[in-house]
């Protein structure tokens, strides 16, 4: 019995390791199953992967990271990626070399304007190339719900058929944007208005609008912009933000700058 036992030992220690080493690799994953079976998520979005230099997007890591996902709790979550031409005019809006993605701010605003209500995104780690740091963000709620590291492991030609590539739902295509809305400029408590009319395609891409805003010392008068694809608007005078839809089904105009001094944020009232 104890010739068995000691043979046995090194097979089970073996087995042991094995085991844990398993469940380390799968901390984030299974970590995250666990919050989306509360919330009961089906879908994940993937913003892509980033690193040194500047924030530069490394796109051919991009399917390693849906790969992965992709293999959480058994397949069963679709795992979106965006068509990289629209996300990459996304990125190029809501990205800035400086832009901290340690702030699921910054995340969420990505994860809004694709239309995820689950945005994971990956960073590149120099000490380490052969891992990547991951988070979780809930974008309409601005929260992250999961963080880790997991491996960097080249995928296969084909992704698992539970990854899916498309293109963001575009909000001004399928909703028509001619609508009130209130909200605020540069963080002050002082409500305005921003009174949206006349919205004309100018291309099957693109649409252009008047609108009329009013704070409580002056009214301006002027005119927007949207890039109907990518869910990106332009206020004159304002900037660039994007549009989407919030959890109470409202339409959103959001600054794509997420500093205080020259942000702004109006939410749909009503039709016209």
């Amino acid at each position: 019995m104890e010739l068995l036992r000691r043979a046995l030992l090194p097979c089970i220690c073996g087995m042991i390791c094995l085991a844990a080493a398993g469940c380390g690799r799968d901390k984030f994953g299974n970590a995250l199953d666990k919050v989306l079976e509360q919330d009961t998520v089906t879908t994940i979005g993937v913003i892509g992967v980033f690193g040194s230099p500047g924030n530069h997007h490394y796109v051919e890591r991009d399917a390693a990271l849906a790969a992965y996902l992709a293999k959480i709790a058994d397949g069963k979550y679709t795992i979106i990626t965006i068509d990289t031409a629209v996300a990459n005019k996304v990125l190029s809006v809501v990205v800035q070399p400086t832009s901290n993605f340690a702030d699921a701010k910054v995340v969420a605003k990505i994860g809004k304007a694709f239309g995820f209500k689950i945005a994971v995104i990956g960073e590149v780690m120099p000490a380490d190339p052969e891992k990547l740091a991951v988070r979780a963000i809930h974008s309409l709620d601005e929260e992250e719900i999961a963080a880790g590291e997991i491996p960097f492991e080249a995928p296969s030609t084909a992704l698992p058929a539970n990854v899916r590539r498309q293109t963001p739902p575009p909000v001004a295509l399928n909703t028509d944007i001619k609508r009130f809305f209130i909200g605020h400029i540069n963080a002050e408590e002082v409500a305005v208005t921003l009174d949206v009319k006349n919205v004309l395609p100018s291309s099957s891409t693109e649409a252009e609008f008047l609108y009329t805003m009013n704070a409580p010392d002056s009214r301006q008068d002027g005119k927007g912009k949207l890039y109907l694809m990518e869910n990106i608007v332009e206020l004159e005078g304002l900037g660039v933000g994007i549009i989407y839809v919030n959890a109470d089904g409202k339409i959103v105009l959001e600054s794509a700058d997420n500093n205080l001094n020259s942000s702004w944020l109006f939410e749909e009232v009503a039709n016209r």
